[in-house]
């Protein structure tokens, strides 16, 4: 079972056509696209703790990068 912020990260991640990931910041840029799912998605540290548990789940993988971390998500 997915939080409603696991879903909204989930939501943006399928919806972009991204082949070198998503920056936290261009995530939660990108939540205001999806205002039924990403009600609870209003900083950084919602998008990070969100990827942290899909990270766990093997759904999304995460780098350090410059600025940030860059979400992936996992070929299934």
């Amino acid at each position: 079972m997915n939080t409603k912020d696991e879903e909204c990260l989930i939501a943006i991640m399928k919806s972009a056509d991204i082949t070198e990931g998503l920056s936290t910041a261009q995530i939660l840029a990108k939540t205001i696209d999806f205002p039924d799912v990403c009600e609870g998605c209003s900083s950084g540290s919602h998008i990070i703790a969100a990827g942290n548990l899909l990270v766990d789940k093997g759904i999304i993988s995460k780098e350090l990068a410059k600025g940030g971390y860059r979400w992936h998500l996992v070929e299934q």
